[in-house]
């Protein structure tokens, strides 16, 4: 068992301060000795869904191995240092971030029980474990469960300090051995659709495509400047506009301009379907929403208006009121029939990106089905 948490402590650095004084970032796993916990939960079920976990972090990619991709020559001691220490904090953040969103607490013990564990039997340190795992009243402390996260701006983030320097060693994980970091993740290419429409077009747009509206309040480099939209079909599966060719995806981008006090205000037409949104870029990375978001359908000819967002904001449900859209059309014909977005919350993909977590917008229905997140209620 002590060769085991040594293996993985070679990847850690000195302990810094305690989680619970720890700022979330979703980007970076929590610090210290941990382990998840969900009330009335078996192991069975617990190493199932981490497995599944593990699975879906491996398809993320660190911000690190973006920028010193591999071309077959050495990056030199350090950087290649920087590489592995960001690869595995993005691993570690993406399983935490999984669970979380999957129902599970993540529960920290102190150090020195943390290191306990080095010097005790494989079975014993199972055993222990296994009656934690599932406890309505569980060894430690809460420091992490489902609060939706990714809506608030102050902890939507993709970045993390070089060389994260906090020992992050989850007991979850080194109780099963058979899990491992995966292999880099070669992202899929997307297919970006949306033709950018000026006001005096959208009358004119092509019967057999959609026009969808956004505004646009303000944007930052923590609460993101652009977001992407995903076309899916209504049982969640990718949809192309070419076969053979990878989803569709819009790229909700904020221009190089100043954006006005009330707004800037963008019109794309689209093909129709069900438009789900799927990543929200911050900084150089990729915040994916493959464990649950929202989602609208519009069919051809319709006018949709998916809403006011502020990427800055502490909340970033859309306003979807329309006397807004409808004063910004003034004279065009499409003020007369344009709706708002029904989203429902809760479609999930496959991962991708740089950081996974979910995002539901406020006080809006569940995808039928859709369990993780804020469908169910915490366990805390």
């Amino acid at each position: 068992m002590k060769y085991l948490v040594a293996t993985l402590a070679i990847f850690c650095f000195a302990e810094n301060a305690s989680a619970q004084s720890r700022t979330v970032l979703l980007s970076s796993p929590t610090s210290g000795y941990t382990y998840f916990n969900r009330p009335g939960a078996t192991l069975s079920v617990h190493n199932q869904e981490l497995t599944d976990c593990v699975d879906q972090a491996g398809h993320t990619r660190s911000l690190e191995e973006m920028t010193y991709p591999p071309n077959g020559q050495p990056n030199g001691i350090l950087i290649d240092a920087m590489i592995s220490a960001g690869r595995r904090a993005t691993f570690m953040a993406g399983i935490e971030n999984c669970m979380i969103v999957k129902g599970w607490n993540v529960m920290q013990i102190p150090s020195n029980q943390g290191t306990h564990f080095a010097h005790v039997s494989y079975e014993e340190f199972s055993s222990t474990l296994s009656s934690w795992i599932g406890s309505a009243t569980p060894t430690g402390s809460v420091v992490r469960h489902w609060s939706n996260d990714a809506l608030r701006a102050s902890t939507r983030s993709t970045s993390r300090p070089p060389f994260y320097n906090g020992v992050s060693m989850s007991l979850s994980l080194i109780a099963n051995p058979g899990v491992k970091q995966a292999d880099a993740f070669d992202f899929p290419q997307p297919q970006l659709v949306g033709e950018r429409l000026r006001r005096e077009q959208i009358d004119s747009a092509s019967p057999n495509e959609a026009v969808l509206l956004f505004r646009l309040n303000r944007s930052g480099a923590q609460g993101g400047s652009n977001f992407f939209l995903e076309r899916v079909g209504s049982d969640g599966s990718s949809i192309s506009s070419n076969p053979g060719a990878e989803v569709d995806r819009l790229n909700v981008q904020i221009p190089f301009v100043a954006i006005p006090h009330n707004g800037l205000w963008l019109a794309y037409s689209v093909p129709p379907g069900r438009w789900r949104m799927s990543d929200i870029g911050i900084s150089l990375g990729i915040l994916n929403f493959c464990l649950g978001s929202p989602s609208f359908e519009v069919a051809a000819g319709e006018v949709v208006y998916a809403g006011t967002f502020d990427l800055s904001s502490e909340n970033i449900t859309p306003d979807l009121s329309l006397s807004d859209a409808r004063s910004w059309l003034g004279a065009a014909t499409a003020a007369t029939h344009v709706r708002s977005a029904n989203y429902t919350n809760g479609w999930t993909s496959s991962c991708s990106g740089n950081v996974i977590y979910a995002l539901e917008f406020d006080g809006l229905p569940f995808k039928q089905g859709y369990v993780w997140g804020g469908a169910v209620a915490p366990h805390q």
